[in-house]
């Protein structure tokens, strides 16, 4: 008889099926009941391996075994057939093999940023057509802004986490990008005034759903849904986040349902960070003011955008300091736990050298939304113009943390690297930026400058030729110039005169053969290149400024032998710098006179 012929004989198929679809709902029914007890997930697995093991030994009991009239007994040829038993080996290999290769990753510390974490993914607009995107996107975000106020929650920007909008990514892979445990993820269908919202709070290393529901509501229930939902996904992650502390659902009226989509179209355009956007963000605030004049967060909206305005457009830094002390002033009075107006009035303090107050404020801001990572980025950038650039470091890697795919936050860190003479970490930073955006316009400015300081001549050429190309031959010639001094040839002392010759108030202008759009550059430029007197130049022109670019080059390490110099110490401690911070840095620094 054939060995296939045997095996049938024996019912070895038939065992080999039923213990197949056996096992199969029983690891069906531990996934689903597991994490209902709260299982470990090495629990789940140690069933799984005992299943995958049961099945060799299944096998083995049925050839071996036959049930005869008197009972059972061992089947003739049981021992000498090698083939059964090396295919029963391999299956009992195949299953250890299965074990270990699957282990559990290594625990992650209980204090770690990472213990209790969280992304939540942009809603998907199911509408009929297709036209909901603000409001699918702003129900995300309310919702990720709700559970950012718990202090024991990381909770990733929306920055990083609106970059998966549409993309056709696992859910483990994007928790291993933003660096979190747990994924929320759902859809919003919204039709005349009635709206259904579905999520499903996903664990990202098994990914087995934790919790998901289902809401059809009124429009005018939005806020409690938002409310109900950060609600149950703290009680569904099982840990003591004082659920009782976030907002309190409430109902609103027709009114107030038309000014919360205008300031969801607001948001939208806010984040788009460009001049038209920005403005029209501004409209659309204001209409969700004219609509509901209470409307705390329409008010922050418009304080948020004044306050980063100045840096995408001509617009004068005091009147946009202006409009941003008025809204957010009017946003605290209606709501006093407004992380948004406190944040923006940190930047004010900030454009008007009080670091110290635009440090209290961030810190305040931070306290009410502790996950608030645009806070934490500004706070950093607050203590680096303080001089302060270890606290600004831990600041910006926090912030980091939180929206590991912001690129302003990686441009921030990467100039506190320089500051502190860090090139190579802040070349390692800039390059990791190009991998995920080679369109990135502010990396190819810090990769010139940390390749020029470790004489990695290559890619300095490189860089610094990117950078030259936006504005024509007459930059691309200046950058041949600064390369070749680089070099060890070239005149040193023309370049400066070119540099020298330009108003710093003119670099932003697209027509103006200098390359660098930063006048901060100059001066660190023309330090490395040696040319200390045209560098301290630049410097006090700098310090002429209202704007802050004097404060994001004076700290540079590179620079401590002009800037200690009495004239310069000066200029730093009347710009708001600490007498103590500009003493620091000075101990032992031998000044270049």
């Amino acid at each position: 008889m054939s060995f296939l012929a045997e095996l049938k004989r024996r019912n070895v198929f038939k065992v080999a099926i039923a213990y197949a679809v056996v096992a199969w709902l029983l690891a069906q029914a531990t996934t689903m009941a597991f994490p209902i007890f709260g299982a470990p997930d090495w629990a789940l697995r140690v069933v799984v391996f005992c299943l995958l093991l049961g099945f060799p030994v299944a096998l083995v009991l049925a050839w071996a075994l036959e049930l005869t009239p008197e009972g059972v007994q061992v089947a003739q040829g049981t021992v000498g057939n090698k083939r059964f038993y090396a295919g029963v080996a391999v299956s009992a290999l195949l299953a250890v093999g299965w074990f270990f290769q699957t282990r559990a990753p290594e625990p992650i510390p209980t204090g770690s940023v990472l213990a209790r974490s969280i992304a939540v993914l942009p809603f998907v607009d199911m509408s009929p057509a297709k036209d909901q995107g603000y409001f699918s996107d702003g129900i995300s975000e309310e919702i990720l802004n709700s559970l950012a106020k718990i202090p024991e929650l990381k909770v990733a920007a929306r920055t990083s986490s609106f970059k998966f909008k549409g993309a056709d990514r696992d859910v483990p892979e994007i928790a291993r990008e933003l660096k979190v445990l747990t994924v929320l993820e759902g859809s919003v269908r919204k039709q005349a005034n009635r709206v259904r919202i579905t999520a499903q709070l996903i664990d990202a290393g098994t990914g087995y759903h934790l919790w998901s529901e289902t809401y059809d509501r009124e429009l005018t229930d939005i806020f409690a849904i938002q409310d109900e939902i950060a609600a149950a996904i703290a009680g569904a992650l099982r840990v003591q986040l004082g659920v009782a502390a976030l907002p309190q659902a409430q109902s609103i009226d027709a009114r107030q349902v038309e000014a919360y989509e205008l300031y969801l179209k607001g948001l939208q355009r806010w984040q788009r960070r460009t001049e038209a956007d920005l403005r029209a963000a501004i409209a659309l605030f204001e209409q969700a003011i004219g609509v509901d004049p209470g409307f705390a967060r329409a008010h922050a909206g418009v304080a948020l955008v004044y306050a980063v305005l100045p840096d995408y457009s001509s617009e004068p830094l005091d009147h946009a300091n202006a409009k941003v002390n008025e809204a957010a002033t009017r946003a605290l009075e209606l709501d006093p736990s407004s992380a948004e107006a406190y944040a923006a009035l940190g930047s004010v303090a900030r454009d008007q050298h009080d670091f110290q107050k635009s440090a209290t404020l961030f810190e305040r801001a931070l306290a009410l939304r502790p996950s608030f990572a645009t806070a934490r980025q500004w706070l950093g950038l607050t203590h680096m113009l303080a001089g302060d650039l270890a606290r600004a470091e831990a600041a910006l890697r926090t912030a980091l943390e939180l929206d590991p795919a912001s690129r302003i936050i990686h441009d921030n860190l990467s100039w506190v690297l320089l500051l502190e003479g860090r090139y190579g970490e802040a070349l390692v930073i800039c390059r990791e930026s190009f991998a995920r955006d080679p369109a990135d316009p502010l990396c190819p400015r810090k990769v010139m400058l940390g390749a020029l300081a470790l004489g990695e001549l290559a890619e300095a050429r490189s860089a610094t030729l990117r950078v030259a190309a936006s504005n024509g031959a007459p930059g691309t010639r200046l950058a041949e110039d600064l390369l070749a001094v680089a070099a060890g040839g070239g005149d040193a002392a023309a370049l400066a005169a070119q540099l020298l010759a330009f108003d710093p108030d003119s670099y932003f202008d697209p027509a103006s053969a200098n390359f660098f759009g930063f006048p901060e550059i100059v001066p660190f430029v023309l330090a490395q290149v040696r040319q200390d007197d045209a560098a301290r130049v630049a410097l006090e022109r700098l310090a002429k400024r209202q704007a802050l670019t004097f404060e994001w080059v004076y700290w540079a390490k590179l620079i401590d032998p002009i800037a200690c110099e009495p004239e310069l110490r000066a200029l730093a401690t009347g710009r708001g710098a600490s007498a103590e911070r500009v003493q620091q840095r000075c101990v032992g620094v031998t000044v270049a006179l």
